[in-house]
């Protein structure tokens, strides 16, 4: 993504789960991220199935609900703040990734340029890179650059993709990446 394709992605927490026209925000940010995400790693042809990304969103809404408003509050202590933002991200990684909305995806372009995990799991590495944003920019406040959050997002995957996947294979897969976004997001800007 370059800095002129700034877009809509990443947003805090709140602005996906917190008023009256966050659905359609959620499901369109995420499909645009991962169109963004796909042509920036070179997978290009691609399909993504928005209808996955919107099911995705329901189940998080269904299911962690009150997670999801505990980590929209500013009120938290820092240490609060960074567990609750770990494990609502976490949770919404996970839902996108078992939504497997990226249903076909060809690589193209430079493989030396291209994250080296991303064609072997890109939903799970999307999702990954997606919640990680999502937390870095809630808790660094909105006058983060979206292009360095994705791009440290994106770093921190790639190094960290052994582990993060680890725990996106978990018993409890939320609860496993939540512990590994806390380590690694005090570490990111």
């Amino acid at each position: 993504m370059t800095r002129s394709e700034r877009a809509r992605f990443p947003q805090r927490l709140e602005h996906y789960f917190g008023g009256a026209d966050e659905g359609r925000a959620f499901a369109a940010d995420v499909h645009e991220a991962l169109i963004r995400l796909l042509r920036r790693f070179g997978g290009e042809p691609f399909w993504i199935a928005a209808s996955a990304i919107q099911e995705a969103r329901r189940r998080l809404i269904e299911r962690n609900a009150e997670l999801l408003d505990a980590a929209a509050r500013s009120d938290l202590a820092s240490d609060e703040r960074l567990e609750a933002v770990s494990r609502a991200t976490a949770v919404l990684a996970v839902a996108i990734a078992e939504a497997r909305p990226i249903k076909g995806l060809q690589a193209s372009g430079d493989p030396d340029e291209q994250p080296r995990n991303l064609l072997l799991a890109p939903n799970a590495y999307c999702a990954l890179v997606i919640g990680l944003s999502i937390a870095i920019l809630t808790l660094s406040g909105e006058t983060a650059d979206p292009y360095v959050v994705v791009g440290s997002a994106d770093m921190a995957v790639d190094a960290a993709f052994a582990k993060l996947s680890t725990a996106l294979r978990a018993r409890d897969p939320a609860a496993a990446l939540a512990k590994e976004f806390s380590a690694l997001l005090p570490l990111l800007p």
